[in-house]
């Protein structure tokens, strides 16, 4: 089989990924720019598009790109919180939530591509301008102002708009709340949203991607629409939000700091009656353009990519595989188009604005966490991202197995250790006791401070490899009690192990050091380590053991 993708934005190369690890080898994507750059600023990857491009093998290098968000925060346009919730691992879900950069996102995706499918595999500067093509398959994932889309349906004109304008950059500033929290405040009408894409730096300070939002006369100029890259000036929007300042997040400052600001229109298009015309189809932005509400875009032509991809490989023919793809995903996607059009979960604001335009003391009293609730698994059913749905639903892979589990960033900890205590040889090995005085651990969604009172029950046995069995209470930056247990092993040359026993520095490279983690808790925000399979890369020093901790996705 045969296949041109037009476009190579995330859909047309996550398609191109899928197709390939699903057996169809024979692939171009044709991208219209000369050049492919990083362009954007931030995007959400929900936990149903990091599972999919967990199982094309890319979880490393999205876990390396990405901010595994830990918390969702809703707020009025004063900052009082109308809810917090999990987000991502956090959540109960087997894969993270990440915040990352488009424009790196798409370099990475088009990396993988040159690597799996050759260096010619993407073509620059060789744009389709409509739906004819001399291939078995046409995919077009060419964006809201796709030509083929615009050769398929004449008749529908310019992206809709809605009356409201986005300004988006990234600003480095101190990360707020966790540290990997998003934050949607506003009143339903105009918004401010603002997460981390990017790690602190030396200096403390991490890239936070923000949008702005407010309803605007027919000022934005009608050739933007469906443009991100449209750059303009602070000022266009910054006197609108000058005084929205939470305490926790300043959102002038956010606003004065970036480096560019991008004007785009909330535009989307009305649901289309087929996708699918002869051996022609379309997909992401092409099918379906969506309000940028519930962070559903980018993750939404993902999962359109695999299901094409699985189509196109199990159906007896390509119209099979295309009706299948299209009945698997236009319903799916009108829905959420619809969604977005209603406010999706960002209803909420709106409902607090109008219960309590004035701002609250007690959410419950304005909008009730059972409403709330609801109104958010609503959406993440109809979007596709239920935890429980999502977790338990069969591989989109084509083949007996999948890809290989990915790692997740969960936390580094720093282990103080008192002096070994030889307790001799017993009947199982060589016993030693190694009490633990203290420590810290920091990561995206987990920090505080390890206490004293456990230790390393370790075992070295006539190989002279130690067994590790550690226990001790960790106490969260909010403080909740975790009772931790590692496993794992330590070995080397004898020579490197006698270093290492003598309080010298020691490459960690030259000896294996590996730890299985289990936590316990009874603290409802952190019962999510209590169903994770989490593993650890360790590294000794004279008076501590530092490891950096990973969850299996």
């Amino acid at each position: 089989m045969r296949v041109i993708i037009a476009g190579a934005g995330i859909g047309g190369l996550t398609t191109a990924l899928s197709l390939h690890a699903a057996g169809i080898t024979d692939v171009v994507v044709r991208e219209a720019a000369p050049e492919i750059r990083p362009l954007g600023v931030g995007i959400n990857l929900l936990p149903h598009a990091v599972r999919e491009l967990t199982e094309l093998g890319l979880a490393d290098r999205v876990a390396a790109l990405g901010v595994p968000l830990r918390e969702l925060v809703y707020a009025n346009r004063f900052g009082h919180v109308i809810s917090a919730e999990d987000r991502g691992l956090a959540a109960g879900y087997r894969w993270p939530q990440y915040s990352v950069h488009r424009g790196a996102l798409q370099m990475l995706l088009l990396a993988a591509v040159e690597e799996r499918l050759g260096p010619d595999a993407v073509r620059r500067g060789d744009p389709v301008t409509g739906p004819a093509h001399d291939a078995d398959v046409l995919i077009a994932a060419d964006g809201i102002r796709s030509t083929v889309r615009a050769a398929l349906c004449p008749d529908e004109g310019a992206p809709i708009w809605n009356g409201l304008t986005l300004w988006r950059g990234v600003t480095r500033a101190a990360p707020f709340r966790t540290g990997a929290s998003m934050v949607m405040a506003g009143d339903g009408t105009s918004k401010f949203v603002a997460y981390p894409i990017g790690p602190p730096g030396p200096d403390g300070l991490a890239p936070i991607n923000w949008i702005a939002e407010r309803p605007t006369g027919e000022g934005a100029a009608r050739e933007s629409m469906g443009d991100w890259n449209r750059a303009v000036s602070p000022a266009a929007v910054a006197a609108d939000f000058a005084d929205w300042d939470f305490g926790w997040l300043h959102a002038p400052s956010l606003i004065a700091g970036a480096d560019q600001v991008f004007e785009y229109p909330m535009v989307d298009r009305d649901p289309l009656p087929r996708w699918t015309h002869g051996n022609v189809t379309l997909l992401g932005d092409a099918a379906h353009p969506m309000y940028p509400i519930g962070s559903n875009g980018a993750s939404q032509a993902v999962l359109d990519a695999r299901v094409l991809a699985r189509a196109l490989a199990t159906a007896p023919t390509v119209a099979d595989g295309l009706a299948a793809y299209e009945e698997a995903r236009r319903p799916a996607t009108s829905a959420i188009v619809t969604a977005n059009r209603g406010m999706g979960p960002e209803l909420v604001l709106g409902l607090a604005h109008e219960r309590a335009p004035e701002g609250f003391d007690d959410i419950e009293k304005v909008v009730p966490e059972a409403e709330r609730a609801e109104i958010a698994l609503r959406y993440k059913q109809v979007a596709g991202f239920a935890p429980a749905a999502l977790n338990e639903r069969e591989s989109w892979s084509v083949g007996p197995t999948g890809a290989a589990p990915g790692l997740a960033p969960l936390a580094t900890f720093r282990v103080a250790l008192d002096p070994i205590l030889h307790l001799g040889r017993t009947p199982l090995g060589d016993r030693r006791v190694v009490n633990i005085t203290g420590g810290s651990f920091q990561g995206p969604g987990l920090n505080g401070e390890v206490l004293p009172g456990g230790a390393d029950w370790q075992l070295v046995r006539d190989d002279g490899s130690a067994a590790i069995d550690t226990r001790y209470t960790l106490r969260t930056h909010d403080g909740a009690l975790l009772y931790l247990q590692t496993r794992g092993y330590r070995h080397g040359p004898p020579e490197v192990l006698a270093r290492l026993a003598a309080g010298e520095p020691v490459d960690p490279s030259s000896y294996y050091f590996r730890l299985t983690l289990t936590f316990e808790t009874s603290h409802p925000a952190y019962l999510w380590l209590t169903r994770t399979l989490a593993v650890a890369t360790g590294r000794r020093t004279p008076d501590a053991v530092l490891y950096d901790a990973y969850a299996l996705t």
